[in-house]
């Protein structure tokens, strides 16, 4: 257990005896998908990492290849034939560096899709969560009664306007298939009433624009119901949610005690 109350809240009836444990443990389940996302950010970040350095060697191994292939001479082969095998056998070290380094680089992007749709599902389950809280607090009175209520409506504000949209986002990540499975489907995801990130994207309305399963930047990124949902996949967001959950703990005088 990371959480527990001080020693005055122990008067309770049985009830609330019960509830108070299961608030101690809402506020364990929130500090352990806090952690998850943190995994899931590495992940991301890990991803990005090596999927750059895999294509930096791949760019400098084809750019080498390129200066041969442009240094060849076909006045220093005794026929053309000669010249050509030299020729092909550049080529063909080109074409292997690629079908070698190329499945590389797709595995180290996928880890950034996998750490996407993870840290998706938990910023979603860190929400529901958030509503356990809420509601086990209720059957509390003791607890409830002496709680900083500013400190519980700043927590609820900060996840609730910092994670807007999580459901619908969790919803395009659990529901994939089932979103794309015939165009009539994919036409009622379609963005068409004009869509600008300010830096990448631009699509004037009447245009359609659909995107799943995507990142721009850092930025996870899904469309559902004509709208495009994203959040941030790094720690700034990692810190939100441990924020949150210290902002609960601290409105009920909960005590981190570490794992």
């Amino acid at each position: 257990m990371s959480f527990s109350l001080p020693n005055r809240m122990i008067s309770m009836s049985t009830a609330e005896e019960e509830a108070c444990r299961e608030i101690v443990d809402a506020l364990d389940d929130m500090d352990r998908y806090a952690k998850r996302f943190y995994y899931a950010v590495e992940l991301y970040n890990a991803g990005v990492a090596m999927a750059a350095h895999i294509e930096r060697d791949l760019r400098e191994k084809l750019t080498d290849l390129d200066q041969e292939l442009s240094c060849l001479d076909q006045g220093k082969y005794e026929d053309i034939s000669s010249y050509f095998v030299e020729f092909s056998k550049i080529q063909d070290n080109k074409n292997n560096i690629r079908q070698s380094l190329n499945p590389e680089i797709e595995k180290f992007r996928q880890w950034q899709h996998i750490a996407g749709r993870e840290g998706a599902m938990t910023i979603y389950h860190f929400g529901i969560t958030v509503d356990a809280f809420n509601k086990r607090l209720g059957r509390c009175p003791i607890l409830r009664d002496a709680a900083d209520r500013a400190k519980l409506d700043e927590a609820n504000k900060l996840f609730r306007d910092g994670f807007k949209y999580n459901e619908r986002i969790r919803h395009a990540v659990g529901h994939e298939a089932e979103l794309l499975k015939t165009q009539n489907q994919r036409k009622k995801n379609y963005v068409t009433n004009g869509y600008d990130d300010g830096k990448h994207i631009k699509v004037e309305a009447g245009a359609t624009f659909f995107v799943s399963d995507s990142f721009i930047d850092n930025r996870y990124t899904t469309t559902l119901l004509g709208d495009v949902h994203n959040y941030e996949c790094s720690h700034n967001t990692t810190e939100k949610l441990k924020y949150v959950l210290r902002t609960f703990a601290s409105a009920i005088t909960a005590e981190y005690r570490g794992r």
